[in-house]
């Protein structure tokens, strides 16, 4: 079975080559509504996924403050890398507030507070949209980010321990109040 598994792939993926598409399309832009809010992100699922139907690992990665996702998109290419490996990659969009997009951090950054938002309610909602949609493997979501989006990750990394294989993140400060995870993640 792995090995017509394989081929399959393959297959796919000549297909995408031959017909002159690149191996992966640029994502989709989502919406759902989280609180009351329309909140924004972008999903990549390649296509040979859906055909597979075996349970695949989730990859979200969230922007720095002041960036979005497509920002996220261009700079890390990680929708590229789950066209390669065989991950769906998903990157959410902070709200904006102010002039600017910032994840609701806790520690950072002033203007969320004055106007909190449930960044958690957001990671979660997206992970039942996704399971809802796809075999999503619940052993294998992944998070990343950058900066403010370090932060956040680290406190949906705590929030949600039960549901977080690991996380990486460049530049994310954890200021030592963060909630206690109920399980580890790796880092």
């Amino acid at each position: 079975m792995a090995a017509r598994s394989l081929l399959l792939r393959l297959f796919v993926a000549a297909l995408f080559v031959l017909v002159g598409l690149e191996a992966s399309a640029q994502p989709t832009q989502r919406q759902i509504v989280v609180d009351g809010q329309r909140r924004d992100f972008f999903v990549d699922v390649p296509p040979w996924i859906i055909t597979m139907g075996q349970p695949v690992p989730v990859v979200l990665v969230l922007h720095g403050a002041g960036l979005d996702a497509q920002w996220a998109i261009e700079a890390t290419h990680f929708e590229v890398n789950g066209f390669n490996e065989g991950f769906i990659t998903v990157f959410p969009e902070a709200r904006s507030s102010v002039s600017w997009k910032l994840w609701d951090a806790t520690h950072c950054c002033w203007p969320a507070f004055y106007d909190p938002v449930e960044e958690i309610g957001f990671v979660t909602a997206i992970l039942g949209w996704l399971t809802d949609r796809y075999s999503v493997d619940p052993r294998r979501i992944y998070l990343a980010g950058f900066s403010n989006g370090g932060m956040m990750v680290h406190q949906v990394a705590a929030a949600l321990s039960d549901r977080i294989a690991a996380i990486g993140v460049v530049g994310g400060a954890v200021f030592g109040d963060e909630a206690t995870p109920t399980h580890p993640v790796p880092a």
